[in-house]
C-alpha cells in the first residue's frame, strides 16, 4: 500500500511572505520529508519482514520428530560399527585359525607382538632371518613362514 504524498508547491519568488508564511513553509516542507522517510522505513520494513520471517519456534511434535531422527540415525551408525567390528573380529580369528603362507605379525605393544608370534610358533610356524619388518616403541612387525610340508616317502 503506497500512500501519496505531495510535496509543498515552493514559495512564490515575485511576491513578499512574511516570517510567519516562511516558517510554515518550511514546516510543511520538513513534515514532507519527514512522512517520505518515514513511508520509505515502512516499506523497508515489510520488504525485510518478507525477506527474513520472524524464527519459527518448533512444537512438540516438531522437535520429538527431528530428535526421533536423530536418535534413529545414531543408532544406525552405532550398529554399524559394531556389526564392522564384529566382521574385523571374525576376520582376525579366520585368520588366526587358518594356515596362510606367511603369517604377518602386526602389534603396536610388545605383549600382544609376543603373544601373536607364540601363536605361529606354537603352529609351527618359523621366523626367517629377515622375518623380523619392525621393533621399535610403538610398531612391532614380523613375517613367519608356514611350516614345510612332510616329504613323502615312496615305499620300495
Amino acid at each position: 500500500m503506497t500512500i501519496t504524498i505531495e510535496k509543498p508547491a515552493p514559495l512564490d519568488q515575485n511576491k513578499f511572505h512574511t516570517r510567519a508564511e516562511v516558517r510554515a513553509w518550511h514546516a510543511s516542507v520538513a513534515a514532507y520529508y519527514d512522512a517520505v522517510r518515514a513511508e520509505e522505513a515502512r516499506q523497508r520494513e515489510e520488504q525485510e519482514k518478507k525477506e527474513n520471517p520472524p524464527p519459527r519456534y518448533l512444537g512438540d511434535e516438531d522437535y520429538d520428530r527431528i530428535k526421533r531422527a536423530e536418535w534413529d540415525a545414531d543408532m544406525a551408525r552405532r550398529k554399524q560399527r559394531a556389526d564392522e567390528r564384529a566382521a574385523k573380529e571374525q576376520a582376525r580369528a579366520d585368520y588366526l585359525a587358518g594356515t596362510p603362507e606367511v603369517a604377518e605379525i602386526l602389534a603396536s605393544d610388545p605383549f600382544t607382538y609376543t603373544q601373536l608370534v607364540a601363536h605361529w610358533a606354537a603352529k609351527g610356524y618359523t621366523l626367517p632371518d629377515d622375518g623380523i619388518q619392525h621393533f621399535t616403541q610403538g610398531s612391532y612387525a614380523a613375517r613367519m613362514n608356514a611350516p614345510a610340508a612332510p616329504a613323502s616317502r615312496k615305499s620300495k
